[in-house]
């Protein structure tokens, strides 16, 4: 699959702690996707990231197009009953139950998409600080191209907004309905706009475990990536050098440069890498 994105991103960049479960992940070329159920936004990716709110333009520009012959017939009754359109508009479409089954399809969709969030930086203090256990751990960078091999059916950057989702909005061009759908996913509040991040979708959604009787299956799946996505690996400022050897060790028939990362020469907080030239 090839991403959606005009301006063409190279790679990304993922911030990890010291933990097995991470550095297992890297020995074994593997990379976890997740379901929203997982993340710390409840918006995110879920039925909370809809608009319960349906603007009449919205509505008539949908019924104009999908259902003409119901947007017609009641501006017909409304000229029978000389009353106002607007007024059958929405008792014509709750009527006939319009809305319900569409919004739990998207819902559906989105609940049981697997996600792999990234970033666009190795230099952004907030991502140390939250995902790399306090600029103690390291971050990790992936080829874009390569990711895009592992069975991804939707790729970008994400879209930080101040409006949850109107779900008539996806609906305008039925063809398109599950391109749009993975629009929604790369869609999240401003107040994350520092996260600076981008996302791969599986093609493969999570499935209903009948025979288990839970409702659905794993919540997260490690899918493998081609020996070379990862090429570099960056660790934080307050990096213990025992967990950098212990890294550097296990990951040495791999092709992959080590940096640190420090601060920038001047006045400013900024970060900036510095390469770690050779194996102890």
């Amino acid at each position: 699959m090839l991403p959606n994105e005009t301006e063409k991103i190279k790679y990304v960049y993922k911030y990890r702690n010291f933990s097995e479960y991470h550095i297992k992940a890297l020995l074994e070329n593997k990379t976890w996707f997740s379901v929203s159920s997982q993340f710390n936004d409840p918006f995110d990716s879920s039925v909370y990231l809809m608009s319960d709110r349906v603007r009449l333009g919205d509505l008539i520009n949908y019924l104009s197009i999908n259902e003409p012959d119901l947007l017609s017939s009641i501006y017909q009754k409304a000229k029978l009953l000389d009353c106002s359109p607007i007024e059958l508009l929405y008792n014509g479409v709750k009527d006939r139950g319009f809305g319900h089954e569409l919004m739990e399809l998207i819902v559906q969709n989105l609940e049981r998409t697997y996600i792999f969030s990234a970033t666009l930086s190795p230099y952004n203090k907030l991502m140390w600080s939250h995902y790399a256990d306090f600029h103690k751990g390291f971050c990790i960078r992936y080829k874009v191209e390569k990711l895009n091999e592992c069975d991804v059916r939707h790729s970008g950057k994400v879209d930080y907004k101040n409006e949850r989702v109107k779900f008539l909005t996806l609906l305008h061009n039925q063809e398109q309905f599950f391109t749009e759908v993975d629009k929604t996913i790369l869609t999240k509040s401003k107040e994350w706009e520092y996260e600076e991040e981008y996302r791969f979708t599986l093609e493969k959604m999570r499935e209903k475990d009948t025979e288990n009787g839970s409702e659905f299956k794993k919540a997260s799946v490690a899918i493998e990536h081609p020996e070379g996505t990862v090429d570099r690996i960056y660790f934080g400022m307050m990096s213990n050098e025992s967990d950098k050897i212990m890294l550097k060790e296990l990951l040495k028939e791999k092709d992959i440069r080590f940096y640190n990362i420090i601060p920038k020469v001047g006045n400013t907080f900024d970060l900036c890498e510095e390469l770690i030239k050779s194996n102890p």
